[in-house]
């Protein structure tokens, strides 16, 4: 059982390493099927590329303890075979993948701080004002 768990922990966290370098390195051009699809990427071709970048590197991130529990799980299975005393140890290991959970809301609050959309830029050019100014600015 721990072995069958290893190999599939690993396999995840490969296969989520693996989309998560042409999301970080700009590959991908906006689309609906494949990326970080939150509605501020969707704003501009600019912030599509900025969340994806941001989004692959959380994802490699959050893949990392998956592969670790992985390579962990194996080497229990060839140590210490399963007994009923830590039959819950490896339960919990099921639900690790549920890690990359976690990942979402991360880059949805790393956009919402660092993005702004273009309807704020384009009150910008209109009135010369930042969204969360007083004064307007000089043009």
């Amino acid at each position: 059982m721990t072995l069958v768990l290893g190999i599939s922990h690993i396999i995840v966290a490969l296969v989520i390493i693996g989309v998560s370098v042409p999301l970080m390195m700009k590959r991908i051009p906006m689309n609906r099927a494949y990326g970080v699809r939150i509605p501020i990427a969707f704003e501009s071709d600019e912030n599509w590329y900025r969340v994806n970048q941001y989004g692959g590197k959380v994802l490699m991130i959050w893949s990392l303890p998956v592969l670790i529990i992985g390579i962990a799980l194996i080497v229990l299975h060839f140590k210490h075979p399963i007994s009923p005393s830590n039959i819950s140890m490896v339960l919990l290991f099921t639900l690790t993948p549920l890690l990359f959970l976690g990942a979402l809301p991360q880059v949805f609050l790393w956009a919402k701080s660092n993005l702004t959309s273009p309807s704020q830029h384009s009150r910008v050019e209109e009135d010369g004002v930042e969204p969360s100014d007083t004064e307007p600015k000089a043009k």
